[in-house]
């Protein structure tokens, strides 16, 4: 039977280190709370709940980066609250979120909180430079932000708002509810969206709405 700090090991060697989240569930409870340090944002959400949301994000995270080397620094235990301070290292092999792949090393050292409950991760606190993260990436090239905004003065004001009512996690029908449209003309609406942004699935298209919303390019 595994212990708390098998759990948090689990997660920084497992999920974060090898990218292997097999039974996720196992570790993380399904109310799960992620909170990320402001300046997370331009890539993601700051504030993530649920596990089926956490494990999207933390897929992502697999897909495009493989560590080399992940080790654990310290872990430190009070009460139900378990800290760690982790040191790693690896490549960018795959695209992350709207950013290509640069094939790039990188080297990361942080610590990450952990609350636990019944031997299941219930709220995590992230501390670590994900803008080093991302200069060392390339994240910041000036050809990514050029392209971003070529690409936004294509939309509408009225496919804007879809976007950041899809940011809301808002469905279709939803949308044309609160835009006061038939639910016809919001799937119009997206079709073009995806053709003007170059985006093949709703994946793809929300992953591209966080990018242009962190360049203040929605409003």
């Amino acid at each position: 039977m595994k212990d708390e700090k098998e759990v948090v090991k689990h997660a920084v060697l497992q999920f974060m280190g090898k990218g292997n989240l097999d039974r996720y569930e196992d570790y993380i409870a399904d109310e799960v709370k992620v909170h990320c340090p402001s300046s997370w944002k331009v890539v993601h959400s700051v504030e993530i709940d649920k596990a089926d949301q956490t494990k999207i994000i933390d897929q992502e995270y697999a897909n495009a980066f493989s560590f080399s080397e992940m080790k654990i620094e310290d872990l430190l235990v009070h009460d139900e609250k378990i800290a760690v301070r982790w040191k790693g290292r690896g490549l960018q092999t795959a695209p992350f979120f709207y950013h290509h792949s640069s094939n790039q090393s990188f080297q990361l050292e942080g610590l990450t909180f952990y609350k636990l409950k019944e031997c299941k991760i219930v709220e995590v606190w992230q501390s670590w430079d994900m803008l080093g993260l991302l200069n060392q990436i390339g994240y910041f090239k000036p050809g990514l932000s050029n392209e971003i905004k070529r690409k936004s003065t294509y939309l509408s004001t009225r496919e804007k708002q879809c976007l950041c009512l899809l940011l809301k996690n808002k469905t279709a029908r939803e949308t044309a509810d609160q835009l006061q449209l038939s639910f016809r003309t919001i799937e119009y609406y997206f079709e073009n969206i995806k053709d003007k942004l170059g985006c093949e699935s709703k994946r793809e298209l929300f992953q591209m709405a966080r990018v242009l919303k962190s360049h203040r390019l929605l409003e």
